[in-house]
């Protein structure tokens, strides 16, 4: 998704609109946008936002796998507007991944238990790193645990219906 914003020089009290390109299959949604006005102290602009500051909910994961059939059923149910990466169709780029490991750890990311993991050659399974545990997942993104929703600024791994409560109250 990309914003362009396209404005010259107003007079400051007004509001910048932004144009933003989404998916074909997000048009029609409505969403709310960031506005930029100038702060009554004279000391530069200054952000508001509304209450739907954080109105992308994202959920990682593999189409066909139960959590993640629970997880989108979760959120239908409960009319959270959400969009579906499938990363075993579409894949995963690192920059993600190594952003999923900063907030949450590569060893909650990784799923050990999954048939996999198991799969893999016990010279792979060994002595995991970070940097060992990325490239699993990059090569086989089956090996991440699901699902993975971005949603609020927070990253929640697997489904628990209790943190989905608290986070979408």
């Amino acid at each position: 998704m990309k914003l362009c914003n396209s404005f010259s020089r107003r007079r400051p009290a007004q509001a910048i609109r932004l144009r933003m390109a989404v998916p074909r299959s997000m048009v029609g949604q409505q969403f709310d946008m960031l506005t930029l006005r100038n702060g009554s102290t004279g000391d530069g602009p200054q952000y508001f936002r509304s209450s739907m500051e954080f109105a992308m909910t994202t959920v990682f994961g593999i189409k066909n796998c139960d959590s993640m059939k629970r997880a989108r059923a979760w959120l239908d149910n409960r009319n959270v507007a959400y969009t579906f990466h499938d990363y075993k169709a579409s894949g995963i780029d690192r920059p993600t991944l190594e952003g999923w490991t900063k907030k949450v750890g590569w060893e909650v990311l990784l799923n050990r238990a999954g048939t996999t993991f198991r799969k893999l050659p016990d010279t792979d399974k060994e002595a995991i790193t970070e940097k060992k545990a990325i490239a699993l997942m990059l090569a086989q993104p089956s090996i991440i645990k699901r699902p993975v929703l971005e949603a609020k600024g927070e990253l929640t791994v697997g489904f628990k219906p209790e943190e989905y409560e608290n986070l979408f109250g």
